[in-house]
């Protein structure tokens, strides 16, 4: 008990130091594609609990750490009522003309049954900053406030922090 709330406090001075939105900001109004072409708007998840888990190439791999143990240990498998996972690639600086290349790139090696969701221009670290080779965790409540920013591995004090927030919203 003491061990978890020593980490849970040191969790939330990491988010606190990370720039995070203001109290009360919500999740930014914009759209993005998947590797096969559809849009998801942000606010359409209104009504879940979002999980948004973004970063750059270096953070791939952990970035799928973070989803796997998110589909597991918190009870969310794909279309689980009330709560969405979403997993971002930033994309940006890759011009326009190299999109459709690198969309199928992505689509040969995604599993059908899986998005991927492409920020050609890295809203998502301007909204909520970036780590270089850490992804980036928010999740938002039903309403599309945002309650936790956070970068780091899916282990120790991050994952308590993104664990303990989602459990609660939930």
């Amino acid at each position: 008990m003491v061990r978890r709330r020593a980490l849970l406090i040191l969790a939330l001075a990491l988010a606190m130091a990370w720039p995070a939105p203001t109290p009360g900001a919500t999740l930014p109004l914009l759209a993005l594609e998947d590797q096969e072409g559809r849009t998801l708007s942000l606010e359409a998840l209104r009504g879940r609990v979002a999980v948004i888990v973004y970063g750059t190439r270096d953070a791939v791999d952990e970035s799928i750490v973070w989803g796997r143990r998110l589909q597991t240990e918190v009870g969310a498998p794909a279309g689980a009522a009330g709560l969405e996972i979403v997993a971002v690639a930033q994309m940006g600086g890759i011009p326009e003309p190299f999109h459709g290349l690198l969309r199928a790139y992505v689509r040969r090696r995604t599993p059908a049954t899986f998005s991927l969701w492409l920020d050609w221009h890295d809203r998502l670290s301007a909204a909520f900053g970036h780590q270089a080779a850490l992804p980036t965790v928010v999740v938002a409540d039903r309403e599309g406030e945002v309650r936790l920013v956070i970068a780091g591995h899916a282990r120790g004090a991050p994952w308590d922090a993104v664990a303990d927030v989602v459990r609660q919203l939930r």
